[in-house]
């Protein structure tokens, strides 16, 4: 007993000796609290005043750049949502989020890449093809898939709006639909299916992306 009381104070020593180092931050805390912060939905701006922001990527930061304890997986992951922090400002930094990924990547070259990093990596893509549509009003988006339901562009069109509006579920739901047989072509059911992966990508929850992949699995091949 007293030799795994002993081993526990050693632990907890070292663990605190580690947060001295770093400035007191607990980095598997902060980012752990971090990620699951503005991970929560899709690319919208976080609901958080300006200092509470500036609270949260100073936190992230001293992570990034603490000297001791974190190893790659966990600054891998500090850096992700640092990335994900920056794509839901007002305005989204898109280019920030993407030197940020290419850091985490790096920092990992060689070993496995962690969950969080692609997703960061799909929801900039994501951000980039909203963009580039010049941004799409939800509901003129619905109006206009409603009005030709078999049209892929407008159906991506909304798919897109739906997912930037914060409805990620939704947003899959309207996608899987041009893969459906009888929407289109084959060529339009290859686009639908690109569509698709690109949202599913985009999920936090690797359980709900599973599902959702199974999902576009069955269509495909019925």
């Amino acid at each position: 007993e007293s030799g795994r009381d002993a081993g526990g104070e050693t632990e907890a020593a070292e663990t605190e000796a580690t947060r001295r180092a770093n400035g007191g931050v607990d980095a598997e805390t902060v980012t752990r609290e971090a990620t699951e912060r503005v991970f929560a939905g899709t690319i919208g701006a976080l609901e958080m005043d300006d200092d509470a922001r500036d609270r949260l990527a100073a936190s992230l930061a001293a992570v990034l750049n603490a000297k001791e304890g974190p190893g790659p997986e966990v600054k891998a992951r500090a850096f992700a949502a640092s990335a994900v922090l920056a794509l839901r400002g007002r305005p989204a930094d898109a280019d920030g989020a993407k030197e940020l990924i290419a850091a985490g990547k790096k920092l990992v070259n060689g070993f496995a890449e962690p969950h969080l990093l692609r997703v960061a990596e799909a929801r900039l893509a994501l951000v980039r093809e909203i963009d580039a549509a010049g941004g799409v009003d939800a509901n003129a988006a619905r109006e206009a898939h409603e009005a030709a339901p078999k049209d892929f562009a407008r159906l991506r069109d909304f798919a897109l709006a739906t997912y930037a509006s914060g409805d990620a579920m939704h947003a899959c739901e309207i996608a899987l639909r041009s893969v459906k047989p009888g929407f289109g072509t084959q060529e339009v059911r290859e686009e639908g299916k690109k569509l698709v992966v690109a949202l599913v990508s985009a999920f936090a929850e690797a359980d709900v992306a599973e599902a959702m992949r199974k999902r576009l699995s069955n269509l495909w091949f019925l």
